[in-house]
């Protein structure tokens, strides 16, 4: 094969040598000259060495066997990536394809490359099934790109790392300058562990074939930063800026590279203009956050006040791209993980599909019954939420959300005796009794049981006081009971903690009214008034004002 390949780049090399050449021009030169000088046998030599070279098919170079997943390369972090069962014999010819250092046409058109099998008994049903259609998808064309990256991708998305560099590296072979298979080739050679430089020279080749896209900048930015190479991670954040000036990921990723670089003031700039751009993203707020207090400057904000905020520690970054490989994945982890982001976003008939498969594939998992009544409820769904949340609590007799899903839902239907009782455990469990006591007493008032809301914010001021929108909600309970000095008193200390929502306003100075506190209640009519204009406040407004002697 070696000498195959050295005489075939011999040929090759005289061909592009002598350009617009044919092989019968060259022959009969080299036969003219011979004869000319009187050697017969040199001209014999000479035919058989050109004919040789124009005969000599291109020899298929050795490449190393595609290694199949098996027990001591599964993927650890994977339940999925377990020891590989020997695939049934197919009618096609699975032989060793040609070397991954590059493409050649010859091997593209005659070689058949080993198809890699990544699929095992202990994989979940529906991964399995995935799988197996994409790598009988490929066993029937072989030599089809959108099969390899097909299979790459349901590898790629099951973390299934191996296989999926395989097919990947196999696409190229097929098309060099493909934009997918090098891009999401970058990506599994990082999350392999890979911590050579092919990743980064896999981002950079992606970058080259195409360049505006700014998702592959940021993505080449955190592996080099997270090879300790902050001053080529920040040149690769200002490539992303030059292409999109307001991309808040690379503004935020440029401002952090600084700040570790102890330039804080040009950190700020940047951390702050991702603010800017992306004002309702937490991890902005939060790495702004973080720079202030590195910095000793004061706060401006606190993104832990935003309501429902959690940290991430992930790097959520738009790219549309590779959504291709993240819609893919349907293991019940991910599965499991994209519900919550779904639920988080209040999308939850959205998440309801995912999560049935989910429950297909662990029955058992208490969460995903609590996930799944959470969903149910809020869409109106309410029978079929109480089956699952009784069956979470059945599974799981401590699990505070649980009981809680399941006060809400009880309350909702009246029933509320038996959702005080399931109240009452949730707040026992809760690692965050406080917040139980708020969102049920937030319940317990839109259902009218209004004396029991008033009890379970009571319970929440034992542990802390109470923000803005509960001391609202508790004066919407009382006023409801007919206590108008205790709502009054509530509404008081909402507008205290947020003087900016009209409404609020407009309640405190109703119960003022109906208490007749008249001369206050028109104070606080106005403030209502001035906040918007249109509000039903201006109309009892101006009659108050007539009325008052």
């Amino acid at each position: 094969n070696r000498k195959g390949i050295m005489n075939d780049r011999t040929c090759k090399e005289s061909s592009n040598t002598l350009t617009g050449r044919s092989i019968f021009d060259i022959v009969g030169r080299l036969l003219s000259a011979a004869w000319s000088r009187g050697s017969f046998l040199a001209a014999i030599g000479a035919f058989l060495l050109a004919s040789g070279c124009r005969r000599q098919e291109p020899a298929v170079p050795e490449e190393p066997q595609t290694v199949s997943e098996s027990p001591d390369v599964a993927e650890p972090s994977k339940p999925d990536a377990a020891p590989a069962r020997e695939e049934p014999s197919t009618d096609v010819d699975e032989t060793v394809s040609s070397a991954s250092t590059g493409p050649s046409e010859s091997t593209s058109l005659t070689a058949t490359p080993e198809i890699p099998n990544p699929i095992n008994s202990e994989m979940q049903p529906q991964v399995r099934e995935l799988l197996e259609k994409r790598r009988a998808d490929l066993v029937t064309d072989p030599m089809s790109l959108d099969a390899w990256l097909g299979l790459g991708i349901a590898c790629d998305a099951h973390k299934l790392y191996r296989c999926a560099e395989t097919c990947y590296r196999r696409g190229l072979e097929l098309s060099p300058d493909h934009f997918m298979c090098t891009y999401f080739l970058a990506f599994v050679l990082d999350a392999s562990g890979n911590t050579g430089d092919d990743a980064l020279e896999a981002y950079r080749s992606a970058i080259k074939i195409r360049p505006n896209y700014v998702p592959t900048y940021c993505w080449l930015a955190r592996s080099l930063d997270m090879r300790g190479k902050p001053e080529e991670a920040l040149d690769a954040y200002i490539d992303a800026l030059i292409v999109d000036p307001d991309s808040a990921y690379a503004h935020r990723g440029a401002g952090q590279i600084l700040l570790s670089l102890g330039e804080g003031e040009s950190a700020l700039v940047h951390l702050e203009q991702a603010v800017a751009l992306s004002p309702g993203d937490y991890g902005m707020m939060s790495a702004l956050e973080s720079a202030f207090r590195r910095l000793g400057k004061r706060i401006k904000f606190a993104s832990s006040a935003l309501p429902g905020a959690q940290p991430s520690r992930q790097f959520h970054l738009p790219d549309v791209v590779r959504d291709e490989v993240r819609n893919t994945a349907i293991d019940s982890v991910t599965l499991l993980e994209q519900a919550k982001v779904l639920i988080h976003a209040s999308q939850f008939e959205a998440a309801i599909p995912k999560l049935k498969i989910v429950e297909t594939a662990t029955p058992d998992n208490p969460f995903v019954h609590v996930f799944l009544g959470t969903c149910l409820r809020r869409t109106g769904q309410r029978l079929l939420a109480a089956v699952h949340l009784k069956k979470a609590v059945r599974l799981k007799e401590n699990s505070a959300s649980a009981h809680f899903e399941l006060a809400i839902l009880l309350i909702e239907f009246g029933r509320l005796e038996e959702g005080l009782h399931h109240y009452e455990r949730a707040a026992t469990y809760s690692t965050s009794p406080r917040d139980t006591h708020i969102w049920v007493g937030a319940a317990l008032v839109r259902a009218g049981f209004h004396e029991a809301a008033d009890a379970a914010f009571e319970q929440a001021t034992e542990l802390g006081p109470l923000d803005a929108k509960t001391e609202a909600l508790w004066g919407s309970a009382m006023s409801k009971m007919g206590d108008f000095v205790a709502a009054a008193q509530h509404f008081k200390r909402s507008t205290l903690l947020d003087p900016r929502t009209a409404n609020v306003y407009y309640d405190l100075a109703l119960s003022l009214e109906r208490s007749e506190q008249f001369s206050e209640a028109i104070i606080q009519y106005r403030k209502a008034v001035r906040l918007d204009p249109d509000h039903d406040a201006a109309v009892r407004l101006t009659r108050l004002e007539a009325e008052e002697p």
